[in-house]
């Protein structure tokens, strides 16, 4: 994943043309963004533009500071199978309900064995 913040007023909003121009030079980064990503595994270093954190402008950032990346790993294999909990639960729920239905079905005798 790689993500920008925009401030608000840098977006030209109120001029349609400009606004057009603005997003789909925003769409070519994304383009040179995915293409070096394609090419290196990696998302590009630093720009070297000022980064805004909460209106407060940071000059730390350098140009080619480094690769942004980042490692996701779960905790436990017991965190990756909690992704399929609802699933599996819904399935169970659905067939206790077809299965209580079905005997009640049986035992009014609206459906035979």
């Amino acid at each position: 994943m790689y993500w920008r913040r925009f401030a608000v007023s840098e977006i030209p909003i109120d001029d349609d043309k400009k606004f057009d121009e603005w997003l789909l030079e925003r769409w070519r980064e994304k383009d040179r963004l995915l293409e070096g990503y394609l090419q290196t595994g990696r998302f590009p270093a630093n720009d070297g533009d000022d980064e805004v954190l909460n209106g407060v402008v940071s000059s730390k950032t350098v140009e080619g500071e480094g690769y942004i990346e980042t490692e996701i790993r779960a905790k436990s294999a017991l965190e990756l199978l909690q992704i399929y909990v609802p699933t599996t639960a819904l399935y169970l729920i659905i067939r206790l309900m077809g299965q209580f239905w079905y005997f009640l079905l049986v035992t009014v005798g609206i459906r035979s064995k």
